[in-house]
């Protein structure tokens, strides 16, 4: 019989230190390691398409899942169907989408993902909201303490 055996040590300080993985193969007398089993599991998935070993561990129900990368992930149904990846507004450029934030309050709806505001984007609004008028913040700009705002690109 083969399996695998996951193992760990001990440190001099008496902590657990990460182990090692070994395929095994076990007789009635003889435990010896056929093979490291990273190689090993690479040989065997590699015989087959991604669908066949879907079919395969979903029938006898085990728990796995594809590594995919950002353009799959971006594009997979069930996260845009648990919102988990949502529409960006008004990013521009390339960005259509990002991921929602984890965090949801009962009661409390979520503000729909937007992109990130440029640097200085604000500046006005802030500077207003502590008191200052046009005037003031224009001098602040001639100054050169608050820099001139630039103009978005589209």
């Amino acid at each position: 019989m083969t399996i695998l055996q996951a193992t760990s040590t001990k440190a001099s300080s008496g902590t657990t230190q990460s182990g090692r993985l070994f395929l095994l193969e076990l007789s009635a007398t003889t435990v010896k390691e056929v093979r490291p089993p990273k190689p090993f599991l690479d040989e065997i998935f590699a015989t087959q398409p991604m669908a066949h070993w879907y079919e395969v561990f979903n029938g006898v129900h085990v728990t796995f899942g594809a590594v995919r990368g950002p353009q799959e992930v971006i594009n997979d149904p069930q996260l845009a169907a648990n919102n988990i990846v949502v529409p960006l507004e008004s990013a521009g450029g390339k960005l259509t989408s990002t991921i929602s934030s984890p965090i949801q309050v009962h009661g409390v709806a979520k503000v729909p993902a937007g992109r990130a505001p440029d640097l200085g984007e604000h500046t006005d609004e802030i500077l207003q909201e502590l008191g200052f008028d046009a005037k003031r913040i224009d001098a602040l700009r001639a100054s050169g303490a608050v820099p001139k705002a630039k103009e978005r690109a589209a």
